[in-house]
């Protein structure tokens, strides 16, 4: 079953329990209040629960809020994490890079090729096996180089 909700909507609910405040919220994740409490509304209603008591002075996580608030936490967290390895990913940031090569090429043509690689990706981490042609191969097959 796919929920009818998203990360928008979790994310409503962490910043209005992490602030205390419909307003606050709002300002923060740029919505009108309008839009802020109709993602909330959503969430509440596709899980089935209040999520938040409010009152004219108070908001405050409710029962199932506070039981529900480190999952959403998790969530959120999770997928920002995500984000972040495929942009890694995508522009080389950071990392390791695993070679297996013969030694004739680990030598002679690998240095210079890594100087530069170095150079532009210095976040890289470069492991190099030097083995034989079958050795090679099982690395590959295996999925360490």
């Amino acid at each position: 079953m796919r929920a009818d909700f998203g990360l928008k909507e979790v994310d409503v609910f962490v910043k209005v329990v992490e602030l205390g405040s419909f307003v606050k919220a709002a300002h923060e994740l740029r919505l009108t209040q309008s839009a802020l409490t109709q993602r909330l509304k959503k969430l509440e209603d596709a899980l089935g629960a209040r999520l938040i008591d409010r009152t004219t002075r108070t908001v405050a996580p409710t029962a199932v809020g506070l039981s529900f608030l480190p999952a959403a936490r998790r969530m959120i967290t999770q997928f920002e994490q995500s984000v972040a390895d495929i942009r890694d990913v995508i522009e080389i940031r950071g990392g390791r890079v695993t070679i297996a090569s013969l030694i004739s090429v680990a030598t002679n043509i690998l240095p210079a090729i890594l100087r530069d690689f170095g150079e532009r990706h210095p976040n890289v981490r470069v492991r190099i096996f030097d083995e034989s042609e079958q050795d090679i191969a099982e690395l590959v097959r295996r999925g360490d180089a």
